[in-house]
């Protein structure tokens, strides 16, 4: 029904005056540019004088996929592998019996080859009703699908991880508000003394630009002078900073973990304009290319229930967007709304990963076709809650193996 409302949608949205009178613009993806997998979806809706925004259809290559009815104006959808141009486009309906549509091309994108991995493994926690993890679980209480087929888990432990850690830290300018930037250095060195002799831990600040304040390392003492020594000064390039991060977690072996803390969205220090080359939807697909988990907090105006800031590109609210890159990849995300609460926040990021549940299987898609499996681990006790990732990318077939 929704498919033939669609349709019938665009053919009105075609016929000539009746599309004038509002206007609907789709500000990410950006058109040209390629994109793959779960991708935010965002519009720019303009209602007519004396209308109301009656339903948004979003297609791709002429299938719905997403239908909307209330903003925020924002759906994830997946656009696949990226080896083909794909058609995105949408038609706004308004209470006046007007339409309007907008259209964008996504570029292919040529995908790295990768190597082929036997298993697919990740990590998961679980939580009750309360909020309190749990830790006691065994694999016959999981249940696993890839695609909506289910899986037989092959391996599972609780055993502990060593951890690879990158800690990236928002240094702009905000974050010398009510002392931020010193209750975030001190909770940030709380932090190390949870970790155990074989984790080893990177430091990145961000603030008009990403810097690597020092490599990975198992030396906890030397991090945590830099951490005594940041500054907070400049604009907030929070994208490229996640897309750093996991760019140098790629090459790391064992749990891959992104911790960020950030009081604000991505802009410049003017304040009226991005404040990242990157868009949040690259920084979504690197890290979750890397197969890294991203553990936010949130400070400040994240905390807000209410809060009016949106991004500039994807209109997404603030917290939409922390919530998108923790739930997609596996993390959690803390919102504070003030900085007393750091250290509290940093100790529950602690307690997650020292309780996390390792989950490894062979999938029954043997295809090496680099596209975007979406898994799902569910806990079959009621009244639990499994954080994990929420899919991956397959190897992808060289074009010499297939020659």
């Amino acid at each position: 029904m929704f498919r033939r409302a669609a349709t019938l949608l665009l053919g009105l949205a075609l016929c000539g005056p009746a599309f004038a009178a509002g206007s609907l613009r789709i500000l990410t993806p950006v058109s040209g540019r390629p994109a793959l997998g779960p991708t935010a979806v965002a519009l720019q809706v303009q209602t007519p004088e004396g209308a109301a925004v009656s339903r948004v259809v979003v297609e791709l290559d002429g299938k719905q996929v997403a239908l909307l009815t209330s903003p925020p104006w924002t759906a994830i959808v997946d656009l696949g592998t990226g080896e083909t141009e794909r058609v995105l486009g949408a038609v706004s309906a308004f209470s006046d019996g007007t339409f309007a549509r907008a259209q964008v091309r996504i570029a292919a994108v040529r995908i790295q080859e990768t190597a082929e991995v036997s298993l697919v493994s990740f990590y998961a926690t679980v939580r009750d009703e309360s909020g309190a993890l749990v830790n006691d679980l065994k694999v016959s209480d999981f249940q696993l699908t890839e695609n909506g087929r289910a899986q037989k888990i092959e391996r599972f432990s609780t055993e502990r991880r060593p951890l690879r850690a990158a800690l990236v830290l928002d240094t702009s300018e905000s974050m010398n508000t009510d002392d931020r930037i010193g209750k975030a250095r001190a909770a940030a060195i709380r932090f190390l003394e949870t970790l155990a002799p074989e984790d080893e831990v990177a430091l990145l600040t961000f603030s008009d630009a990403v810097h690597l304040v020092h490599p990975m390392t198992s030396d906890l003492r030397a991090i945590r002078a830099a951490i005594e020594g940041m500054g907070a000064k400049g604009g907030t390039a929070l994208y490229d900073a996640i897309w750093k991060a996991s760019e140098l977690l790629s090459g790391e072996d064992g749990r891959k973990v992104l911790v960020l803390l950030s009081d604000g969205k991505d802009e410049a220090q003017s304040g009226i304009e991005p404040g990242s080359l990157h868009t949040m939807n690259e920084a979504l697909q690197r890290a979750l290319r890397d197969e890294v988990m991203i553990f936010a907090i949130g400070i400040g105006r994240w905390g807000t229930e209410q809060a009016p800031e949106a991004d500039p590109y994807t209109r997404m609210p603030l917290r939409d967007i922390l919530n998108t890159l923790g739930s997609a990849t596996g993390g959690e995300v803390l919102f504070l709304s003030r900085p007393r609460q750091l250290a509290e926040a940093f100790e529950r990021v602690a307690e997650a990963l020292r309780n996390q549940y390792a989950v490894a299987y062979t999938s029954d898609d043997q295809r090496k076709d680099g596209s975007w499996r979406e898994t799902r681990l569910t806990a079959l006790r009621k009244g639990l809650t499994v954080t994990a990732r929420r899919g991956y990318y397959a190897p992808k077939q060289s074009p010499r193996a297939s020659g």
